[in-house]
């Protein structure tokens, strides 16, 4: 049994889950967001047990303890990578690094989202 009691002392608790995914070159909401997030981790009293969790479900692409874990390598050795659907924020397992979306569905509703903002902005 793993012991996961530490997650009600977490500093994180209850705050956006996608502050902590690493921010893409050029997305300045999102650095400000993982800027926040190191600022919590860095004053959080579970960072060791936090970190050993991490590592042990691969959690690439995050902040974790403080620190960004290397976002490129797969996180199984089946070559998965863990990622978060861009539309419904879910967190899934995707066979390569380019795939943004959990399901079809979402790619739709997004494509949909776009294109109903492009028509508002040029009317």
């Amino acid at each position: 049994m793993i012991d996961v009691d530490w997650l009600t002392k977490a500093s994180c608790r209850g705050l956006p889950p996608h502050w902590w995914e690493v921010a893409s070159f050029g997305n300045t909401q999102r650095a400000r967001d993982n800027a926040r997030a190191r600022a919590i981790c860095r004053r959080c009293p579970v960072q060791e047990p936090c970190r050993q969790r991490a590592e042990r479900l691969g959690s690439q692409g995050m902040i974790v303890a403080g620190k960004s874990l290397d976002r490129l390598g797969p996180t199984t050795r089946s070559g998965k990578y863990y990622r978060t659907c861009s539309y419904c924020q879910e967190t899934f397992v995707a066979d390569h690094m380019k795939r943004i979306y959990c399901r079809n569905s979402c790619r739709v509703a997004a494509g949909n989202r776009l294109r109903t903002e492009r028509r508002r902005s040029s009317a």
